[in-house]
C-alpha cells in the first residue's frame, strides 16, 4: 500500500499560460518496473501541487527507453500507468481492474454514473513518441487505453505519435475501451478485443489512427467503433483506418443518454474514413451509419460482410447515411447480407441529398425491400446495373430511333389523337405514350398502352422492378404503372372512381395507380389476385405535372408487393398482391378522362429476377 516514487530531477521553466516555450530538460535513461502489483487506495483523489499524482498507479514523466513489464495495479482512481513525456517505451504483460472514481457518481461496475472517474489502463499524456503497448488485459476500469486532450500546461503538452497498443483484452470497460482523445497521431490498435461494455469498443478521436489485426467488439451497449471528426472542439478523428474487424451484438440499448439500437456497429462521423473488412453479426442497428451530426466525408467502405444484423432497430439498412449536410462521396464495394430473419429492408439507405454513392458488387439474401434507397436517384453510381449471371434482366432506356418492336407490344383508342407509344426525340432517349381527347374520356377511345413482350412469373423468385415516367398534366387523367397478365389487347388494370372505389379489370395486377375520377387524387397502390383485390394503399403524395417519378415494385415470390417512389417507400408491405404463377407483363397505360390529350413520358423500364434454369 505504500507509495513509491522514482524521478530524475528536472530543470524547467513553468508558465500556467497555454502558450509556446522551451523547457529545457533532462531525459531519465533506462527507466524500468518489472513484476510489480500495486494496490492502490481510492479514496486519495487529489494531485500534488508539485503535479506528481498519488492516485496515479506508475507515473513516467520524461524518461526514454523505459521497460514496463508484468505490472498490475488495482483500484487506482487516476490512470494505473501513466507516460507524459516518453521517448521510446515498451510495456508487456499489463493488467489493471477495478478502477475508483473522482466523481459523485457511481463505482457499481454496471453503472455508467461517475465516467468522470473510474480510472484508465495506459494514459498517455502530452508528448510521447515510440510507445508498444503488447499483452495485457484490463477489467472494470473506464478506459484500457487513453490519450490526452491538446496540451494547456507543462504535463499536457503535444500530443502521442507512433504507437501501437496490440493483444489487448478489456472487459466490462464503463466508457469506451479503447479511447483517444483529440491530442494523437499515427495510433494503431491491433488484435485488440472489447466485451462486455457499458458503451463502446472503440472511441476514435484523433487523426490517422487505424484499427486492424482482427480486432473486435461484442455484447457493447453502444457501438464497436465511434469515429469522430471533422476538426471541430475536441473531436479530430479524420483520415482513420479501420480493417480486418469484427463486431458482434453491439449497440445494444441505451448509454450515456443515448439510444445506440439506432446507430451501426461502426458510427463514422469522420473525414476520409477507410473501412476495408468489417464483419457485423447480430447487432441490434446496421453495420455502419455515417454521417450523423452532420459530419462525414469522402467515406470508404470496402468487403463488408452482415449476418442477421438490425435486430432492434428503427433503421434497418446494412449502410445508413444520415443528416449530412454537405456534398459527401461514399463508395460501397463488396458488401454481402445474409438476413435468415428478414430482419434489414435496405442494403443501403440514404436520408439527405448531398451524397453521391457509388455501388459495386453491393448483394444481399433475405432483405425485404431495395438495394438502395434514395431521396436523390440522381446521386447513385450503381455499377452492379449491367448483366449479372444470376439474374435476369430486362430494360430499355430507349435510346434508339424507334421503339424495339422485339421487346414492346403497343396498343391505342379510336380517337385520333391516340398514338401508339413510340420513341420519342429528346435528351436521354424516352418513350412518349399520347392520349386521345375524345370527351367521352375512357380507356377504349382515349388510351394508350405500353407493355413489354417478356413474361414474369413471381413463384420463380423476387421480381425487382423500376420505372421512370412524367406526365404533361395530372388533370383529367388515368395512369397505371406496373404489372398485368394481359397483352395482347388495349386494357386499363385498374380505373377508381367516386368513394375511392377500386374496379380491377385485369385477372391478376399490381403497380400505382393515378385516377382523377376517384375522390382523392393520390398515387394509390392496387393489385388483384385471381380477381380478388389486395387492400389499396394511399401513398398521401400525387404526382405533380411535367414532374419525373422513380416508380419501384418489387414482387416478392408468395406474391406480395412492396413500393417506393423515388427510392423512399412508400404504404406498407401488400399481401396477395398478385397469383404467383400467373405470367406477368411490364405496363404504362394512360388515357385522357376529358377531351384534352395527355403525353406520358417514359425514360427507362428495367425488370429483374433471379435465374430460372430450364432442365
Amino acid at each position: 500500500g505504500d507509495l513509491v516514487r522514482f524521478w530524475e530531477t528536472l530543470r524547467y521553466s513553468f508558465s500556467v499560460a497555454n502558450t509556446a516555450r522551451l523547457v529545457p530538460l533532462t531525459l531519465a535513461s533506462g527507466v524500468g518496473y518489472r513484476d510489480l502489483r500495486i494496490i492502490m487506495d481510492d479514496t486519495i483523489t487529489l494531485e500534488s501541487s508539485l503535479g506528481f499524482h498519488p492516485n496515479f498507479g506508475i507515473d513516467v514523466q520524461f524518461a526514454h527507453d523505459v521497460v514496463i513489464d508484468n505490472v498490475g495495479v488495482k483500484r487506482a482512481v487516476g490512470p494505473m500507468i501513466s507516460l507524459r513525456g516518453v521517448k521510446g517505451a515498451l510495456l508487456t504483460r499489463i493488467r489493471g481492474s477495478d478502477g475508483g472514481s473522482t466523481t459523485s457518481g457511481s463505482d457499481d461496475p454496471k453503472s455508467t454514473e461517475g465516467a468522470g472517474g473510474w480510472s484508465y489502463g495506459v494514459s498517455l499524456t502530452g508528448l510521447n513518441q515510440g510507445i508498444v503497448v503488447n499483452g495485457g488485459h484490463f477489467e472494470r476500469i473506464r478506459h484500457a487505453v487513453t490519450t490526452g486532450g491538446f496540451y494547456s500546461s507543462l504535463f499536457n503538452y503535444g500530443e502521442p505519435v507512433s504507437a501501437i497498443f496490440a493483444n489487448l483484452v478489456a472487459l466490462g470497460m464503463k466508457n469506451a475501451a479503447f479511447d483517444t482523445h483529440q491530442a494523437g497521431r499515427d495510433l494503431v490498435f491491433d488484435t485488440c478485443m472489447a466485451g462486455d461494455g457499458l458503451f463502446a469498443g472503440f472511441q476514435i478521436r484523433s487523426a490517422e489512427t487505424r484499427i486492424g489485426g482482427k480486432s473486435s467488439a461484442r455484447d457493447m451497449l453502444g457501438p464497436a467503433v465511434w469515429v469522430r471528426g471533422s476538426q471541430s472542439a475536441g473531436i479530430a478523428g479524420d483520415r482513420c483506418q479501420i480493417t480486418d474487424f469484427s463486431a458482434e451484438r453491439t449497440n445494444l440499448g441505451i448509454s450515456l443518454g443515448t439510444d445506440w439500437t439506432q446507430y451501426g456497429a461502426i458510427l463514422d462521423e469522420g473525414y476520409d474514413t477507410l473501412i476495408n473488412g468489417l464483419r457485423a453479426i447480430k447487432t441490434a442497428g446496421p453495420a455502419i451509419t455515417t454521417g450523423r451530426n452532420g459530419v462525414a466525408r469522402r467515406s470508404i467502405y470496402k468487403n463488408i460482410d452482415a449476418t442477421d444484423i438490425c435486430q432492434n432497430t428503427v433503421n434497418k439498412a446494412v449502410v445508413h447515411i444520415i443528416d449530412t449536410n454537405f456534398t459527401q462521396d461514399v463508395f460501397i464495394n463488396d458488401l454481402n447480407l445474409i438476413s435468415t430473419d428478414s430482419k434489414v429492408e435496405d442494403l443501403v439507405k440514404v436520408d439527405t441529398a448531398d451524397v453521391l454513392v457509388h455501388l459495386r458488387d453491393v448483394n444481399g439474401i433475405g432483405y425485404t425491400g431495395a438495394r438502395i434507397v434514395t431521396v436523390e436517384p440522381n446521386k447513385v453510381d450503381d455499377g452492379d446495373t449491367p448483366l449479372n449471371p444470376y439474374f435476369k434482366s430486362f430494360g430499355d432506356d430507349f435510346l434508339g430511333y424507334a421503339l424495339d418492336g422485339s421487346k414492346w407490344r403497343t396498343h391505342k383508342g379510336s380517337h385520333a389523337s391516340a398514338a401508339f407509344p413510340a420513341a420519342f426525340a429528346g435528351e436521354e432517349g424516352k418513350c412518349r405514350l399520347v392520349t386521345g381527347a375524345d370527351a367521352a374520356g375512357t380507356m377504349a377511345t382515349n388510351g394508350s398502352e405500353l407493355l413489354a413482350g417478356q413474361l414474369w412469373i413471381p413463384s420463380r423468385g423476387t421480381i425487382t422492378s423500376r420505372f421512370r415516367v412524367n406526365a404533361s398534366a395530372i388533370s383529367n387523367l388515368t395512369l397505371f404503372v406496373g404489372f398485368t397478365d394481359t397483352a395482347g389487347a388495349l386494357e386499363m388494370p385498374f380505373t377508381m372512381g367516386s368513394g375511392n372505389v377500386l374496379t380491377s379489370i385485369a385477372t391478376d395486377a399490381v403497380g400505382f395507380l393515378f385516377d382523377t375520377a376517384a375522390d382523392t387524387n393520390n398515387w394509390w397502390l392496387v393489385g388483384v389476385k385471381a380477381d380478388v383485390d389486395a387492400v389499396k394503399q394511399n401513398t398521401g403524395s400525387a404526382p405533380a405535372s411535367g414532374t419525373w417519378y422513380w416508380l419501384d415494385i418489387i414482387i416478392a415470390a408468395d406474391g406480395s408487393a412492396q413500393f417506393y417512389i423515388n427510392m423512399q417507400k412508400v404504404g406498407v408491405t401488400m399481401a396477395n398482391a398478385v397469383s404467383v404463377s400467373t405470367p406477368l407483363f411490364p405496363v404504362v397505360a394512360a388515357f385522357s378522362r376529358g377531351a384534352a390529350s395527355r403525353n406520358i413520358d417514359v425514360d427507362m423500364v428495367t425488370v429483374q429476377q433471379d435465374r430460372f434454369l430450364l432442365t
